[in-house]
């Protein structure tokens, strides 16, 4: 897992992870109180290393697995990250 809270008093950040039920990657932003996700469409392999990216441009927010795209969602009002 990797996080970081922003300097606003924790209400912006991000953090990319493996969703605990499902095993699946995910990438998670928040800003302005609002959070928006981004999810894989399998669970990562255990004890295996896997190469993944969460990007945003301010306007879009992907989820990449071994540099291929797994998911993209827009990012409502820009996220500043």
């Amino acid at each position: 897992m990797l996080s970081k809270l922003g300097e606003d008093n924790g209400l912006s950040g991000y953090a990319l992870a493996a969703a605990q039920t499902t095993g699946k990657p995910r990438g998670s932003a928040l800003a302005a109180s609002t959070i928006k996700q981004v999810e894989g469409g399998e669970a990562l392999p255990k004890e295996t290393w896997s190469h993944l990216a969460f990007t945003s441009d301010g306007k879009t927010l992907r989820l990449y697995d071994a540099a291929l795209s797994q998911d993209a969602i827009r990012a409502d009002r820009g996220v500043g990250l």
